[in-house]
C-alpha cells in the first residue's frame, strides 16, 4: 500500500503538477508582454493536450501580436512618417462612385468584387503615379491628396492629371477581368483524392462563374464623379491604415466632397482655387460650369476638357501602363 502511494503521489508530480506548473508560469509571462511556448509532456491525456493547444496560441500570438515586443522596447521612431501638426495648403482629389449601392444590390457577387478591386487598384496606382497621398477610402469614395510637393502649383496640377488619367480608366474599370477557367482534375494523391461527383459540380460552378462575367461585358455601369481642390487643411493627423501622421482634415476636404456630387457622371470638376493654383488655364483646358450664383461654395468650378496635346499622349501612355499591370495582378483570377 505504502509503495502504492508512493507510485501515485510521483506520477501526479511529474504527469499532472509539474506540467501544470510550467503552463502556469507561461501564462503569467504573457502579463509581462513575454509569449513563450511550455514545454510538452509526453502522452495524450488531458494536461498534455491542454499544454499543446496553449503552445498552438502562443505561437499564433507571437506571429500576429507585438506583446512580445513591448516588454523590451518601442517601435522605432520613423521620422520620415511623422509630420508635425498645424495646418498646410493643399490640393486634393476625390472620386466617387454614385451608383455604388445600386450596383451592390443588383450585380452578380464575384462581379462587384472584381469591379471594388480594379477601382480601388487603379486609384491607387494613380495616386502613385502623382505623388499622392490615399488620405481615406471607403466603399464608394477614394480621396487623394498631393501634399507631399512643396509647390502649390504642382500640387494642384498633380491632382488634376491624377483626375484626368483615372477617367481614361473608367472604361476598363466597367471591364469584367475573365477568371482562367482552369481545367479541375482528378488527383492522384489519395489525401486530395474527390469523389467524381464533386468534381462535376466544381467544374459546373467554375463554367457558371465565367459565363457570368463574360456576359456581363460592358454593361456593369459603373459611374464616377471626380473633383479637385485646393485649400488649407489640418495636417498631422495619425492614420491607423499607413501607420503614419500623413492624414488631412479640414473645411477644404468637406468642399471636395460635396464639389465631387455636383459634378456629371464620369467627369472631373476643377474648384477656382485649384484651376487658379494650376497656372489658371495655361496647362489645361476647362470651361465655366458653376458660376458663383448657381455654385453651393464661395468659388466657382470649371469642367475639365481634353487635357492639351502637351499631356494628352503622356496620360493615355500611362492608361496603358497601368491597364497592362492590372492583367498582372493575383486580383485578375
Amino acid at each position: 500500500t505504502l509503495m502504492a502511494i508512493v507510485l501515485t503521489t510521483t506520477y501526479f508530480i511529474y504527469q499532472v503538477s509539474f506540467p501544470i506548473s510550467l503552463l502556469a508560469q507561461s501564462l503569467a509571462d504573457i502579463r509581462n508582454g513575454e509569449i513563450e511556448p511550455c514545454i510538452e509532456p509526453d502522452g495524450d491525456d488531458e494536461v498534455a493536450r491542454a499544454i499543446r493547444q496553449y503552445n498552438q496560441t502562443a505561437e499564433f500570438l507571437a506571429q500576429n501580436t507585438f506583446l512580445n515586443r513591448f516588454s523590451q522596447a518601442l517601435p522605432e521612431f520613423e521620422p520620415d512618417r511623422y509630420t508635425e501638426p498645424g495646418r498646410q495648403g493643399v490640393a486634393v482629389l476625390c472620386i466617387k462612385m454614385p451608383n455604388f449601392t445600386y450596383l451592390g444590390s443588383t450585380l452578380d457577387e464575384d462581379l462587384f468584387i472584381n469591379l471594388r478591386n480594379k477601382y480601388y487598384f487603379f486609384a491607387g496606382k494613380v495616386s502613385e503615379m502623382y505623388n499622392g497621398v490615399v488620405n481615406s477610402c471607403t466603399e464608394e469614395e477614394v480621396v487623394i491628396h498631393f501634399g507631399e510637393s512643396p509647390l502649390e502649383e504642382e500640387q494642384a496640377f498633380y491632382a488634376i492629371c491624377a483626375g484626368q488619367l483615372f477617367l481614361r480608366l473608367i472604361e476598363e474599370i466597367n471591364q469584367p477581368s475573365l477568371p482562367a477557367l482552369a481545367e479541375i482534375e482528378e488527383e492522384d494523391d489519395p489525401l486530395h483524392w474527390k469523389p467524381a461527383a464533386q468534381l462535376e459540380r466544381e467544374r459546373k460552378i467554375a463554367q457558371e462563374q465565367h459565363e457570368r462575367m463574360a456576359a456581363a461585358i460592358g454593361q456593369l455601369g459603373a459611374k464616377f464623379t471626380l473633383a479637385a481642390h485646393s485649400g488649407s487643411m489640418l495636417r498631422g493627423i495619425y492614420s491607423p491604415i499607413t501607420h503614419a501622421t500623413n492624414s488631412l482634415s479640414g473645411v477644404t476636404l468637406d468642399q471636395a466632397r460635396a464639389l465631387c456630387n455636383e459634378a456629371p457622371n464620369n467627369a472631373l470638376l476643377i474648384s477656382e482655387p485649384c484651376y487658379e493654383a494650376a497656372g489658371d488655364g495655361l496647362r489645361l483646358d476647362a470651361h465655366a460650369y458653376l458660376d458663383l450664383e448657381s455654385s453651393p461654395f464661395d468659388f466657382e468650378a470649371y469642367l475639365s476638357l481634353e487635357p492639351l496635346s502637351d499631356y494628352r499622349l503622356l496620360l493615355d501612355r500611362q492608361a496603358h501602363q497601368l491597364i497592362a499591370l492590372w492583367s498582372q495582378e493575383p486580383l485578375t483570377n
